[in-house]
């Protein structure tokens, strides 16, 4: 599972706001405004094949805090969606008690909307990210920033339907670097 962490964040996040973000749009008045501060959680086994294809062959748990906010803007007679959020989170390894931590900024905004052949709409956003990659033993300093420009299709219900482009831009020190090598090495302690 090869992929670039600001590229894999941004892709949950705009998951998060197309699903709140069209669905948001079509049911909420313009000016509306949700606060929200969540804590996720997830463990997973060794081998566990919904985390880096069950490569690992020890038991991590994830958890993040999530604390921000999702709005609609009233534009050219449309709901506009937009999310800002700050994330914090660790991946660590159950074994050795080491993590492999991330604090990222996101703001995400709807650009463009335009109604589609399907009876929903072709939405255009941009996520503006930053986000650090840290470990426990000061062997990962990585940052990651810059912005993302989506074009996917959505339906009449606000759901997912197409991807259509995106135009990702800025600094990734984590472009090229495996995610699932990066956790087993910033979790495993170095050998003597």
């Amino acid at each position: 599972m090869k992929h670039m962490r600001a590229a894999a964040t941004i892709a949950a996040v705009s998951g998060v706001v197309l699903g709140m973000g069209a669905t948001a749009a079509a049911s909420a008045a313009p000016g509306h405004v949700d606060h929200f501060d969540e804590v996720h959680q997830e463990s997973f086994t060794a081998h566990d094949p919904d985390l880096c294809d069950g490569l690992l062959d020890f038991p991590v748990e994830w958890e993040e805090h999530e604390v921000g906010s999702f709005r609609i803007t009233e534009r050219q007679g449309q709901g506009y969606g937009g999310y800002n959020a700050t994330l914090v989170g660790s991946y660590t390894n159950v074994d050795t008690g080491l993590a492999y931590h991330y604090d990222q900024r996101v703001n995400s905004k709807d650009q463009k909307l335009v109604p589609n052949d399907i009876g929903g709409l072709t939405v255009t956003f941009m996520d503006r990210f930053n986000v650090f990659w840290t470990d426990d033993l000061g062997r990962a300093a990585f940052h990651d920033a810059g912005a993302n420009t989506v074009t996917v299709e959505v339906d009449e219900n606000g759901d997912f339907v197409e991807f259509i482009d995106d135009h990702l831009r800025g600094r990734g020190d984590t472009e090229g670097r495996d995610f699932c090598d990066d956790l087993i090495e910033f979790t495993t302690p170095s050998a003597p």
